[in-house]
This record gives structure tokens, sequence and C-alpha cells, in this order.
């Protein structure tokens, strides 16, 4: 596989569903040892950490999942990703501004919390195809823009930007 035709990815499993995250979009990742909880009003935007001084809000993305596909499962999510404000778009940072994350202007970076058995895989990128056109518009407005089929597991590539944004998560 060379490197025009395939892309390291965040990979994490729940069985039968598996979820895709480009490696590009996430830098970094701690372990969340110490969260704090914080008053958002937002589902998913509940907690921050202390990362080298510095205070990172929390987006539970493995809560969302666990609610939009309907999981049963005894995995943690442990691990964060970390993803630098430059590369989210600036609708996705206006909303946060504007609803959850009012103090943003002091941070730098938000955390994604993902199973704590997220691996990082190398895929081709032929892998990756398209949605049924019934449901490809709403799928990719939601964060996910692509599928990974594979033999026994029907995969998800998920956009953090625009799952970020649009998914409000009120109480």
């Amino acid at each position: 596989m060379s490197g025009h035709d395939s892309v390291h990815v965040l990979y994490s499993d729940y069985g039968a569903t598996h979820f895709l995250i480009n490696r590009d979009q996430c830098p970094a990742s701690v372990y969340a040892e110490e969260v704090i909880p914080m008053e958002t009003g937002h589902r998913f935007f509940n907690e921050k950490l202390i990362v080298n001084n510095e205070t990172v809000p929390l987006f539970n993305l493995h809560n969302l999942l666990l609610k939009l596909f309907r999981f049963k499962t005894d995995v943690k999510s442990q691990l964060v990703i970390l993803t630098p404000f430059t590369l989210l778009s600036e609708e996705t940072l206006s909303y946060l501004k504007e609803g959850p994350l009012p103090e943003l202007e002091n941070c730098r970076r938000i955390g994604v919390r993902v199973s704590s058995e997220t691996i990082i895989k190398q895929i081709s990128l032929d892998e990756l195809k398209p949605h049924s056109r019934r449901l490809r518009s709403r799928l990719k407005k939601s964060g996910f823009p692509a599928v990974h089929p594979m033999e026994g597991s029907m995969g998800y590539l998920i956009d953090l930007d625009r799952i970020i944004a649009g998914n409000k998560g009120k109480r």
C-alpha cells in the first residue's frame, strides 16, 4: 500500500459495528485520569481535563455512539484524543463559543472521549464506500461521511468536526 492510497485511522471496535477517525484530525491522545465535571447544559460536553496546565473541554463521542447506535457494552472511554482548534471549522468553533463552551478563548484544543479499545490502523482509501443515495446527505451532515464494510462488521468513518457541530446534545 503506498502512502497515496492509504490513510492512518483510529479504529474503535463495537462488535458488529466499528468506527474510524482520520488520524490527521487527532494528532495526540491522553488517558482520562482526573476528569472534572463541567456544567454546560450539553449532555456530551459535561467534563474537562487539565493537560499540561491547560483546560481541555471533553466531547464524549463514546457516549454519543452508545446512544445513537443503542450499543450495550462494558467498554470504557478512558482514552481522550486531542484535536487542536486549528483543525476545526469556523462553523464548529462558532457553535461551541455560542453554545456549550462560551469560555473557549481560554482553550487551544478539544478532547474527544473514545473507546479505551481504540487502536491505530492503516486502511486503503478504496475500502471506504459512499452511503446509499437515500441516506448519504443526512449521514454526511451528522458526521458520518462514508462506510467501511468488512466481513462481520459495518464501519462508519467519523468526521470529528461535523459530529461535534451536528450533535447539539441538549439535556
